[in-house]
């Protein structure tokens, strides 16, 4: 189990599952499939959709999330950063993959991913009610993204990209078996 993410848990569109990996778009696949918690383990998948994004940018992301949800701890996270650890919400996309068979890989920062996915499984959806949970649209998530900017050092960043090497790794990969 990753955070409160099982490992092998997805939205299902007929044999196809997206997988969820938490700060991946997960809450925008419940939006588009619906809420109702399948896991890939239980039925004969035919493809398995994975949203991948830039590890460092996720890593961002999250700590940035924590402090949106956690307004009483900005300044020790502000002030600790350096000693900041990965708690399980953070766990390598890769984790979440333990599975063999047919895969399609979709970068988040592709601004067309989710119609992509729509347009692809050709299911019926009213999309102006997609879950948006992103930080650019809400003006404290941004302040709070600019803080971090200011204070994340480059050895901070060289120990991110070591922690998730294995998702750097595969993203590498799927570049280049895409081209």
């Amino acid at each position: 189990m990753g955070y409160n993410y099982p490992i092998g848990d997805c939205s299902r569109h007929n044999n196809d599952a997206f997988i969820w990996i938490p700060k991946n778009g997960s809450s925008t696949l419940r939006s588009i499939f619906g809420s109702t918690i399948h896991n890939y383990r239980d039925f004969d998948v035919d493809t398995y959709w994975v949203i991948l994004r830039d590890p460092v940018d996720r890593w961002k992301s999250g700590v940035a999330e924590y402090i949106y949800r956690n307004p009483e701890k900005e300044q020790k996270v502000f002030d600790y950063i350096d000693l900041l650890r990965f708690d399980g919400h953070g766990l390598p996309q890769t984790t979440y993959l333990q599975y063999t068979g047919r895969t399609k890989y979709i970068d988040i920062e592709d601004s067309d991913w989710v119609a992509n996915i729509i347009n692809t499984t050709g299911i019926q959806i009213d999309t102006s009610n997609l879950y948006d949970n992103a930080s650019k649209s809400n003006p404290r998530k941004v302040e709070i993204a600019n803080k971090l900017e200011d204070i994340i050092t480059d050895s901070l960043i060289d120990e991110v990209k070591e922690y998730y090497r294995a998702d750097i790794d595969l993203i590498e990969r799927v570049k280049r078996s895409s081209k």
